[in-house]
């Protein structure tokens, strides 16, 4: 497994997802999404009735985590995040922003946990403070050019702080969902 590259395809795609929506819209987005998932479910049915698809293979075989359990997942899970995400942000914007936030901080956070590694946290020992800062500081620079500086820290902060715990939920559908939580309430704080 590839690690890094992981990563990185993480950030790609996720940056790709909020350029696409930027540029095209929120319908558009949508639209790419659910595409995305529909796709998935098959690319991920095929794996499971045993049906060799050369492209799916060699992803699969350099970037899946081995412990997935479920061809695919991560991706499927990601793409179905996103999808929650965009459909039920009450602003646009801030699901642009969100987007951003796990594209780059998630991913920023996990390649700074290995690389750096460092002092674990306490209450979940396999993330590092030095991911947990990284998803804070990557996160508010990913958000900030969307919903600006304030908000951007404070949904980095919050949602860095969701992520550290260990609920038994992938982070790529726990940070959308967390995220439309702590929107709800977030204009009470003055928080886009």
């Amino acid at each position: 497994m590839n690690e890094l590259g992981r990563q990185l395809i993480h950030i790609f795609f996720g940056l790709g997802f909020v350029a696409f929506g930027a540029v095209f819209g929120k319908t558009a987005l949508v639209e790419l999404l659910i595409a995305a998932v529909v796709i998935g479910l098959l690319l991920i049915q095929l794996k499971l009735v045993g049906t060799s698809v050369a492209a799916v293979d060699w992803v699969l075989a350099n970037f899946e985590r081995r412990d997935s359990g479920l061809p695919g997942k991560g991706a499927l899970f990601y793409f179905t995040g996103a999808l929650l995400l965009v459909s039920f942000a009450q602003s646009f914007k801030l699901a642009l922003a969100i987007l951003a936030i796990l594209a780059v901080a998630d991913g920023v956070a996990t390649i700074a946990g290995i690389h750096l590694g460092g002092s674990k946290l306490e209450w979940h020992p396999s993330k590092t403070w030095a991911g947990t800062l990284s998803f804070v500081a990557f996160g508010t620079a990913a958000a900030f050019p969307l919903i600006g500086l304030y908000s951007a820290f404070f949904y980095a902060v919050a949602l860095a702080a969701i992520e550290s715990i260990d609920v038994g939920i992938d982070d790529n559908l726990l940070i959308p969902a967390a995220a439309l939580g702590i929107a709800f309430y977030a204009p009470v704080l003055g928080v886009v």
